[in-house]
């Protein structure tokens, strides 16, 4: 491992995501994944294939660019931690229910719509911030959130599909260093696919008060365990610290 950016790799794995997607992300298939999916709750989701495109992108760059820096794992440092705040949105959700118009139970649909986003949410963090974030470190916070943000929404072309283009490009490289912040405090990949998983449930549901609830919930939630987590932890490491000179 060095300090440089081997950008032979990501050029290659990152043309690899892009072209694998792209028939998902330009909804050329979403007439056939309509008619495959009519009644079930991926109905409104032509783009998960997509995430097959990621996850591929990603494993095959862990498996050959042995150059980049891994500050950024699956679980991070503190695993216990990051695993619960992976699961907080789906927690919440389950608890809390989601309205559908499948006559799913709202709790049993929250679970289901949570578990089957997050898993799609880490088959793209996989890429985003298990290789492109840890191989852009060399760059600096700033340059790597900003190029990351403006790779991961080139990715999704066409777009906002039916949101503003302008709107989208705000929300996907504003969400870069937003992530970015977050990734930076957890060290994993699979805390920001829970957050992640919330962008997508947000596009499959209607956004009713009970859902804004939610959210606010799940941002407080997530926030406490962190913070809890870090005073307890150097609560810890102090009380090691003052047995060894006592």
């Amino acid at each position: 491992m060095n300090g440089n950016i081997n950008w032979k790799y990501v050029v290659v794995f990152y043309c690899l995501a892009l072209i694998l997607a792209f028939p998902f992300n330009s909804f050329m298939t979403e007439d056939f994944h309509h008619r495959l999916t009519d009644g079930t709750i991926f109905y409104k989701s032509s783009f998960m294939p997509a995430g097959i495109a990621t996850l591929i992108a990603g494993l095959l760059a862990f498996k050959f660019d042995k150059t980049f820096i891994k500050k950024v794992t699956f679980l991070g440092q503190n695993r216990i931690k990051n695993l619960i705040i992976s699961i907080v949105p789906m927690v919440v959700f389950s608890i809390s229910g989601l309205q559908n118009d499948l006559n799913i139970n709202p709790n049993l649909f929250g679970f289901i719509i949570s578990l089957t986003f997050l898993i799609y949410a880490l088959t793209e963090e996989i890429f985003w911030r298990g290789y492109l974030i840890n191989a852009f470190i060399p760059l600096g916070r700033f340059k790597n959130y900003l190029i990351l943000g403006l790779l991961w929404w080139i990715w999704h072309i066409p777009f906002g599909n039916n949101l503003d283009n302008k709107l989208f490009f705000l929300m996907i490289v504003g969400g870069s260093f937003l992530i970015g912040q977050f990734v930076e405090a957890t060290k994993s990949f699979l805390t920001t696919a829970g957050i992640h998983s919330i962008m997508n449930i947000g596009s499959n549901t209607n956004w009713t008060k009970l859902f804004l609830i939610d959210l606010t919930i799940i941002i407080v939630t997530i926030f406490i365990i962190d913070k809890a987590w870090k005073n307890d932890t150097k609560t810890t490491e102090n009380s090691i610290i003052e047995s060894k000179f006592n």
